[in-house]
């Protein structure tokens, strides 16, 4: 778990306390540099893809030249990052947006080390990589989250590594975890139809993508018995399904989200439209699946 020490001038929350940009360029510099230090949590496979389990840092000053030209054939953007402690934390250049694009690269490669005794524990190397990147990523994201929040309140950095903007009435929503452990991926679903939909410069198209994700996964529970209920939670439940399932598939088959045929009915504000559906099937669903797992937590979706 991400700690930082919260000094009381950062704890009240009004205008003056903010980051401005280049705080928070100097705030994530110094998190990467304490980072790639040997006392860090978290290390960052720079290094060509090796993974060093033991908890030493993989970054040497003989792959400068690489991690620099892949930051920038990557993004686009014809800078240095590394050393941060150079080029990120002095250079005043840097604008918003690019910093945004180095927290999402720098997701990609955040990794945490396992000990011996727990390396034994996988039956495959790539059973291991995938828990120290999970590792990695998680503590990586509620980190960037600390800096990114005390800058914007509204910025927030996705678990699957998108810079996000989200609306203040609907963070609980974007930020509630749904496990399933489905064998159909509804999880990932989920997840990636939350970033699409909020990630910042989101197209039309991406929220269009995101609401027929959504749209996958209500298809996968909508035949989920919910058993247990008492007669007026009955009553409530079936209302609210009936008419926010009806909505939502009115909507998925009917407005060009799913189908592409000369009955669908054409949007003049998509914008407004797909914002309300977004979350209203979203909320749906996490009502279902969460209703359902208080029932039954061993339940497979």
């Amino acid at each position: 778990m991400f700690e930082i020490n919260s000094y009381y001038i950062n704890r009240q929350d009004n205008a003056d306390n903010r980051f401005d940009i280049d705080r928070l360029r100097k705030a994530i510099a110094l998190f990467y540099v304490n980072q790639s230090d040997e006392n860090g949590i978290l290390n960052f496979k720079l290094n060509g893809g090796e993974i060093n389990h033991k908890g030493k840092k993989c970054i040497s000053k003989s792959k400068l030249s690489i991690i620099n030209t892949s930051f920038q054939v990557q993004t686009g953007i014809e800078k240095d990052i590394y050393p941060f402690d150079n080029y990120l934390m002095h250079d005043r250049g840097w604008t918003i947006e690019q910093l945004y694009t180095v927290i999402e690269f720098m997701y990609m490669f955040s990794i945490i080390g396992v000990s011996q005794s727990e390396r034994q524990s996988y039956n495959t190397i790539e059973d291991l990589i995938a828990e120290i990147e999970k590792r990695g990523r998680a503590y990586y994201v509620e980190a960037i989250n600390y800096y990114l929040q005390n800058y914007d309140k509204s910025i927030q950095l996705s678990i699957d590594g998108y810079v996000c903007n989200v609306d203040s009435n609907a963070e609980e929503l974007i930020n509630t975890v749904i496990e399933t452990n489905a064998t159909d991926n509804i999880d990932s679903l989920i997840i990636r139809a939350k970033s699409k939909f909020t990630k910042i410069n989101s197209t039309i198209e991406d929220k269009k993508d995101a609401i027929k994700d959504l749209g996958d996964v209500l298809e996968r529970i909508r035949d989920v018995i919910y058993n247990e209920l008492l007669p007026n939670e009955k009553i409530l439940f079936n209302t609210i399904i009936n008419k926010s399932e009806n909505l939502s598939f009115e909507f998925l088959n009917n407005y060009n989200i799913r189908h592409n045929n000369l009955r669908q009915k054409n949007l003049v504000d998509k914008e407004i439209f797909y914002k309300y559906m977004f979350y209203e099937i979203l909320n749906l669903i996490i009502m279902k699946i969460e209703l359902k797992q208080l029932q039954d937590s061993n339940y497979e979706f």
